[in-house]
């Protein structure tokens, strides 16, 4: 998996419990396709050879220049100083930092400074680097900046980079693949577009954006589609995939997925009739909260285009989507 982005998702994966993983003396985090492995250091000494850098706070406050402070790690390592000249200039340009190697912290912006960590991590050409809630400190642009920084280092650089972190969209922003965990479990792991599109469980199709979900019974077969009716009255239909039970489940649609107007697309299989509840503008986007004729709640998403119809509170309306944006759960 080298030079892959890999995102650990969920509610158990945290700044406390990663350092606990990482003790440098006690165990090691390995990266093998598709597993991580907590393997003991004293079972698997060979495992040492390989250096892993842990980015656990972007404001370290080391009263000295950024030269000093990236060159650090290679002093230690009595890597000879004309060897240590070069790689911390190549890290600052890395960085995009050149020239600011001789400046304080206080010099820098927030930005500037979590560039200056990620060139101490760097420099010492690590086969993984783990980054453990790195942008959480900062406000939404410029968190959204770093992002795309971030992301277009790790291209260039090709080292595998191993990123913790609670937000949904940060995840889905950064990663070539997303794990994402529940109590220590792995629910699921793939690429950002499955994970979202195409969630396995509830907890995976809920931790990641926001989903409206119907409990109900599988009620057959019909071809190759998979009939479901839900606990408020709705007949829906969709694609099989894999093996299929009957009995209780849970179906997921994504918000941006269904359709909102006055009355249903003539021949729309997947389809309800119900009434506006909330509006909340978004400025591109606005949320409709609709409840339906069974009592069900469902959000949808509406771009703002202009000449759209607007749903105030109390519209009586009609939702509909694709049998193919509805997605059977495994729990």
């Amino acid at each position: 998996m080298i030079g892959v982005a890999l995102l650990l998702n969920g509610y158990s994966v945290n700044s406390r419990k990663t350092s606990e993983l990482m003790k440098a003396r006690d165990t090691l985090l390995q990266i093998k396709p598709h597993i991580l492995e907590i393997t003991s250091v004293n079972q698997r000494p060979d495992l040492l050879k390989g250096d892993a850098s842990i980015i656990m706070d972007w404001n370290e406050e080391i009263p000295s220049a950024q030269t000093d402070k990236i060159a650090f790690g290679l002093q230690q390592r009595k890597v000879p100083k004309a060897e240590i000249k070069q790689r911390v200039e190549a890290a600052l340009r890395l960085v995009r930092l050149e020239g600011y190697g001789r400046r304080r912290p206080r010099e820098l912006s927030g930005g500037q400074q979590q560039r200056v960590a990620l060139a101490r991590a760097v420099v010492n050409r690590p086969t993984v680097l783990l980054l453990d809630e790195p942008l959480g400190a900062l406000d939404l642009k410029l968190r959204k900046e770093m992002q795309l920084e971030l992301k277009s280092i790790q291209h260039e650089l090709g080292t595998t980079f191993v990123y913790v972190t609670h937000d949904q969209e940060e995840a889905l922003t950064m990663s070539d693949r997303i794990a994402v965990m529940n109590r220590a479990r792995l629910e699921q792991i793939g690429e950002p577009s499955e994970i979202y599109e195409r969630p396995r469980t509830r907890f995976v199709a809920d931790f990641i954006g926001i989903t409206n979900f119907f409990s109900g019974q599988v009620q057959g077969l019909d071809g190759d589609r998979v009939r479901f009716l839900s606990d408020g009255g709705l007949n829906l239909c969709m694609p099989r995939s894999g093996s299929v039970k009957s009995g209780p489940s849970t179906v997921a649609v994504r918000p941006e997925k269904i359709k909102i107007a006055e009355q249903a697309h003539i021949g729309a299989v997947n389809r309800c009739e119900g009434v506006v509840e909330d509006v909340v503008y978004l400025g591109s986007t606005s949320h409709h909260r609709v409840r339906t004729s069974g009592g069900e709640t469902n959000i949808v998403l509406r771009q703002n285009d202009s000449g759209t119809a607007v749903f105030a509170p109390g519209s009586r309306v009609s939702l509909w989507w694709e049998p193919e944006s509805t997605h059977l759960l495994e729990d």
